[in-house]
């Protein structure tokens, strides 16, 4: 980026910019004011004249002032800002010039025209974000039983590991030859299911018999529906979760099966047959699991058995019931940013790789290249944020509407209503605990 005098400025402003409303042809020349505290552009900035705009602004060579297309505005500092100098630059023939930032405004001047932007204060959060384990290799599932201990496993150590106690003691209680497994769940004796991408199988960990079995997965295995598990082809499984009676869901590459616990059937019960290669249109309302195209990232059940599925191709969320019907809970089947304060299914996610519920039936989605943490309340279903500003990075906000996060995957939610997730790229376990 080219050095700007001083502390210049580089704004990319979008063609939506033209299509505002116009202002009079000579507006009142202002200065620019000093901004003191970094906290104070943080936040929820509204253009006043149409909220559909988006652009930097730069200063230093690389640290910016940036709006979302949501209207959102972050800032990459967490320092004092020094003297801002008007500056105008033109890009793409559209000439902008910076006429005034306060605490509270924005006011640009494009082709002739001016934008004022306003401010309003970031939204109160009801949580705090920590750490509970860093430096991890490659974290990928998640889970956690009632008395409080959280399990999650590392794909590159191809290890499992439990979250204990209030100091967070963390023990490794499973390695060696468990694979490089990418998804976890837990049954009711503590044992634990895990699918392994690289050998298609699903496995048991017993504590109480120090065992690995395989329960799914054999190599040139039958292809067919309604056959033993153990005896059945396994196409690249990326998740597995456990329901309230103790059955199996396997999600694999464009479909989810079920191991049946009291018979060890298998069988499909979400996906329809995809032919060729191209990506079906969206259908919002497909009515069955088996009528649905999907490509799962991640999945999860609820307190009654109901089946939650992110996927990463149209960028939602599914629920599927016991009875064989599907509807979607979050996303609107296009790929993006946006939604929140509104109903979760008109919203958009980014590669929404992981899914939780609480006792409540909220909603917690891990909107992965969004780099947030979202939930949809289930009074309203309404989505929101509750943790990541949008930016990809790492810090140390105790305020997580502020906070950096960078891919965050797998996610869990105990029965205190904290929120545990894989900050995938920070290489982290990160905990949002309830004020």
């Amino acid at each position: 980026m080219r050095e700007l005098s001083i502390i210049g400025f580089l704004i990319y402003v979008s063609i939506s910019f033209l299509s505002c409303q116009k202002a009079p042809q000579n507006p009142v020349e202002e200065k620019v004011t000093k901004v003191i505290d970094t906290s104070l552009i943080v936040g929820n900035w509204k253009l006043a004249s149409k909220p559909t705009n988006y652009y930097a602004l730069y200063f230093r060579q690389d640290h910016y002032i940036k709006q979302d297309n949501s209207g959102v505005w972050d800032t990459d500092l967490d320092g004092i800002w020094e003297m801002i100098s008007e500056k105008t630059v033109s890009i793409g023939g559209v000439t902008a010039t910076i006429k005034k930032l306060t605490a509270d405004s924005l006011i640009i001047v494009v082709a002739n025209t001016l934008f004022k932007h306003v401010r309003s204060p970031l939204p109160a959060s009801d949580y705090v974000i920590s750490a509970v384990a860093r430096n991890l290799q490659f974290p990928m599932g998640i889970t956690g039983d009632q008395h409080g201990t959280v399990y999650f496993n590392e794909e590159t150590r191809e290890r499992i590991s439990k979250v204990t106690g209030l100091n967070n003691i963390i023990t490794v209680i499973a390695g060696g030859y468990i694979g490089r497994n990418n998804s976890i769940a837990l049954e009711k004796d503590g044992s634990l299911i895990t699918c392994d991408g690289d050998y298609h199988q699903v496995k048991r960990i017993s504590f109480a018999n120090q065992s690995i079995t395989i329960i799914a997965g054999k190599r040139s295995g039958s292809k067919m529906e309604n056959v033993l598990a153990t005896e059945a082809d396994i196409d690249h499984p990326v998740a597995v979760a456990v329901d309230d009676e103790e059955n199996i869901y396997v999600a694999e590459r464009s479909r989810i099966r079920k191991i049946n616990k009291a018979t060890g059937l298998i069988n499909t019960i979400v996906g329809k047959v995809l032919t060729g290669n191209t990506v079906p249109i969206f259908n919002a309302n497909p009515g069955t699991g088996l009528n649905t195209y999907v490509y799962p990232s991640n999945i999860a059940t609820d307190i009654i058995g109901n089946l939650y599925i992110t996927d990463v191709i149209y960028g939602c969320v599914w629920k599927y019931a016991k009875n064989g019907d599907i509807k979607l809970v979050a996303g609107n089947g296009t790929t993006g940013f946006s939604g929140d304060g509104n109903i979760s299914t008109s919203a958009q996610l980014n590669v929404p790789c992981g899914v939780a519920v609480d006792a409540a039936g909220n909603i917690y989605i891990s909107d992965t290249g969004n780099h947030r943490i979202r939930k949809v309340n289930v009074g309203d279903g309404k989505i929101s944020t509750i943790a990541g500003r949008g930016q990809k990075g790492i810090d140390n906000w105790a305020n997580p509407l502020k906070a950096k996060l960078a891919d965050p995957t797998s996610i869990y939610v105990d029965e205190k209503g904290s929120v545990f997730f894989i900050d995938s790229n920070n290489s982290e376990l990160r905990k949002l605990t309830l004020k």
